[in-house]
């Protein structure tokens, strides 16, 4: 709004009053290096990006277009060949550079054609740049350059279009007939939901049946949960005889549970090797918080911890932990190994957020901290969640970053998200493995 503004004021001319060339050049050079600073060190999901850095950058870029106009004609200014040519391709470029940018990173995601997810975002700019401007290079020659001349001359005096005016309108015509048919043809056939989503909501289906489940069994007056659920029980109290009657069905039906997971669990042969399942006594004392990447394993975490409290969503973030883990201590439902994996969704306050959320966790509780894999941005995070050992002694870490990194060919095509029960059972086998070590940690004092 800011440019569209300044482009209608000034009718981009140079302006009546123009600034003294002895302080256009220095404002000009100023304002495109702070442009070029900010653009640096500004990330997406700052604040202060939203509350001032983006109607900052569009004020230097406006003082920096009036500076350049105030030097029109100057003789040590000149026409620049460079940015005379850059200048009449400049919408152009803008049009194709982020199209053109996704695709090959894409493909490199994918690994098709000669990218692949380890090729570095340089050579995706790099290539996107070249593109870019051979085909704003194409579109100049063919469209722009063409029909602006072409608009004085492809009317007669009569009004009717002339031959140019006339081939011109026939390849506008088809080409919209070809884009409609195309467009036509990719809404009839793309999916309402991508494979992940479609993964994702069948996850959090299975979550919602079992949460309903345990809600209708609690009603019924069945402990689902003997240790979770205990401190509940007072507020719906069954007989004496039938809590304890259930109590003791309960144990030991868990431990039939665990010795029977125990045993496929052996015979399994998956990617990490077989992993006996963890069930700390006591029934479901493991609770697992996690964001969409542990939602997309939620099934088999199930199967592979035995009986465990999966609480996963999509889009959470750490920003969220604190107030999660604080409702289910005030229901006495927290179990005594605590699963963080919402690491995903980094933010600018993750670490602060990080340590509220541990904070949030009373005594006597075991912590496991789960690595993201993904984006570059989340590798700095990563660093941070192999860190907190070192100033939480109750805190163990499942490391999915360095156990995926080898197995990228398993992840969705985002290379964020899970693809198929291989990688699946790798998360929970990390799970696994990590509640085992936290097992000989000391709990939180």
């Amino acid at each position: 709004m800011v440019g569209s503004a300044f482009g209608l004021v000034t009718g981009m001319r140079a302006p009546a009053k123009r600034l003294p060339a002895f302080a256009a050049m220095p404002l000009l050079v100023g304002s495109m290096l702070v442009v070029a600073i900010m653009a640096r060190t500004f990330s997406f999901s700052a604040p202060e990006t939203y509350e001032y850095g983006i109607m900052a950058v569009s004020l230097l870029t406006v003082l920096a277009l009036y500076c350049a106009l105030s030097m029109q004609g100057k003789k040590f200014f000149g026409d620049i060949g460079i940015m005379a040519w850059l200048g009449k391709r400049s919408y152009s470029i803008y049009l194709f550079h982020w199209p053109v940018y996704n695709i090959f990173r894409q493909m490199g995601i994918s690994g098709t054609g000669f990218f692949r997810e380890a090729t570095p975002h340089l050579t995706y700019t790099i290539i996107s740049i070249i593109v870019s401007l051979f085909l704003a290079e194409v579109s100049y020659r063919v469209f722009e350059k063409r029909t602006v001349p072409a608009q004085a001359a492809a009317v007669q005096a009569d009004g009717k279009p002339r031959g140019e005016g006339r081939r011109l309108a026939k390849i506008a015509i088809a080409a919209f007939c070809v884009c409609a048919v195309i467009s036509a043809f990719t809404l009839a056939t793309v999916p309402g939901k991508t494979v992940i989503e479609t993964d994702y909501l069948h996850q959090q289906n299975l979550l919602n049946i079992d949460r309903m489940d345990q809600y209708n069994d609690y009603f019924a007056g069945l402990e689902m949960n003997p240790v979770a659920m205990h401190n509940k029980a007072k507020k719906l109290p069954p007989s004496p005889s039938q809590a304890e009657a259930a109590e003791q069905t309960d144990l030991e039906k868990d431990s039939e549970e665990v010795q029977e997971a125990a045993e496929h669990a052996v015979e399994r042969d998956d990617p990490e090797g077989p992993i006996k399942p963890i069930a700390p006594p006591g029934g479901a004392n493991v609770t697992v918080i996690g964001d969409s990447v542990t939602l997309g394993a939620a099934d088999i975490i199930k199967q592979t911890l035995g009986s465990v409290v999966v609480d996963a969503e999509v889009s959470r973030n750490m920003g969220s932990g604190a107030d999660i883990i604080s409702d289910y201590v005030a229901r006495g439902e927290l179990g005594e190994y605590v699963v963080i994996a919402l690491f995903t969704n980094v933010q600018y306050n993750t670490v602060p957020a990080t340590n509220d959320t541990i904070a949030a966790i009373p005594p006597g509780h075991r912590v496991i901290c789960v690595t993201p894999y993904g984006y570059d941005y989340m590798e700095d995070c990563a660093r941070m969640v192999r860190e907190l050992p070192m100033w939480y002694d109750f805190v163990t870490v499942a490391d999915w970053n360095a156990a995926i990194r080898d197995h990228t060919d398993l992840l969705a095509a985002d290379g964020i998200h899970m693809k198929g029960d291989d990688s699946r059972q790798i998360y929970a086998n990390l799970l696994a493995q990590a509640i085992e070590q936290a097992g000989r940690k000391p709990a939180k004092q």
